[in-house]
């Protein structure tokens, strides 16, 4: 609900909470987990002073989404394209995913990889 709400909020009253949300990315629940990386690129759509931040948190969490899971964060890559200098990391992470042995993690890369201008 709060990335939903961060394209309406003018007065910036829910970066406070990108750490907390952050936090869920190490969660045990595979759900609050994939809930927290979309929230989280709604939240750098919205927020592009905190996209850099946010994209860290993201990627370094990539090892506790083994499997098809990464394709929570593979997916939510193409949130990055509006600015360059975040585009070309998220670029980065998501690359490598365009070979994956897994053909839903491999079509979310396809698909960031077009959103991030590749």
């Amino acid at each position: 609900m709060l990335g939903n709400l961060a394209a309406l909020d003018a007065g910036r009253e829910l970066v406070p909470c990108i750490p907390d949300i952050e936090a869920q990315l190490t969660h045990a629940s595979i759900v609050l987990q994939g809930h927290s990386v979309r929230a989280l690129g709604k939240m750098a759509r919205a927020y592009p002073g905190e996209a850099a931040g946010i994209l860290e948190a993201l990627t370094a969490s990539a090892a506790g989404f083994p499997g098809t899971r990464v394709g929570y964060l593979v997916e939510v890559m193409g949130a990055f394209a509006d600015d360059p200098v975040v585009r070309a990391a998220a670029r980065a992470f998501a690359e490598p995913y365009v070979r994956s042995d897994l053909p839903s993690v491999a079509a979310k890369a396809r698909k960031a990889m077009r959103a991030l201008g590749g």
